[in-house]
């Protein structure tokens, strides 16, 4: 149907006050109607020249948020805030980042040179320094080469320093002085494992034994390490 043959249905429509009727077009049919003002209301109709009307986007529901990286995309991650249990938004990743070490540890258990590098790899960041794992094997791995000794000059190179052999269990064993940058690393992983607020983990069911002394036990030629010995 042409414009004209329209507007003149319409115009019959409004004067003689038909009830609601169809005008077939070629590509949509419109409803017309009285309204309580007399006027034909054409609401709910396609528009005439047969386009749809544009939808709302202020109705679209907002995203309800995320709880872990895999609810992104393959360039975003889920920022939890410090809250690896709670509810995050989506953020995109970074694509470059500084080389500076401040490490923190990320909520997949896993410790990152900064926040910017974890939140790179798509983890969100748990707490500032190393990850507790990290720090107690990095403590474990300074206890034995703190124990390193010179088994041919015992009196020279004493075991007589007493450190705890880990830091997720109290039990205390024995290492040489003269290993001072070691015995320095073992103050330093301790009081960032107190900073952190670590746990005690993994302990053995059995209490420790009570440390009496050690010594310088050879392992090779002019080397050895410090062997941990209980008293009466």
């Amino acid at each position: 149907m042409d414009a004209r043959r329209l507007n003149l249905a319409l115009l019959a429509c409004a004067l003689l006050g038909c009830g609601q009727r169809s005008v077939a077009g070629d590509d949509a049919a419109v409803e017309l109607g009285p309204r309580a003002d007399g006027k034909v209301s054409l609401e709910g109709s396609p528009l005439l020249d047969g386009r749809q009307p544009l939808p709302d986007l202020r109705t679209r529901d907002s995203s309800p948020g995320c709880t872990s990286s895999a609810q992104c995309g393959p360039t975003s991650y889920c920022h939890l805030d410090g809250d690896c249990n709670g509810v995050g938004t989506c953020k995109p990743r970074p694509m470059g980042c500084a080389k500076n070490y401040l490490p923190v540890c990320g909520c997949d258990g896993k410790t990152y040179g900064n926040d910017c590098e974890a939140y790179s790899a798509g983890a969100s960041v748990a707490a500032k320094g190393r990850c507790c794992t990290d720090l107690e094997d990095a403590y474990q791995a300074a206890v034995k080469a703190a124990k390193k000794c010179c088994a041919l000059c015992e009196m020279v190179d004493p075991c007589t320093k007493k450190v705890k052999g880990s830091l997720a269990c109290p039990c205390e064993t024995f290492v040489s002085t003269t290993n001072a940058a070691e015995v320095k690393t073992l103050t330093s992983l301790e009081q960032q494992w107190q900073a952190q607020g670590c746990k005690l983990v993994g302990c053995p069911p059995v209490p420790c034994p009570e440390v009496k002394s050690a010594s310088c036990q050879p392992t090779s030629v002019g080397a050895g390490a410090c062997v941990d010995s209980s008293g009466p």
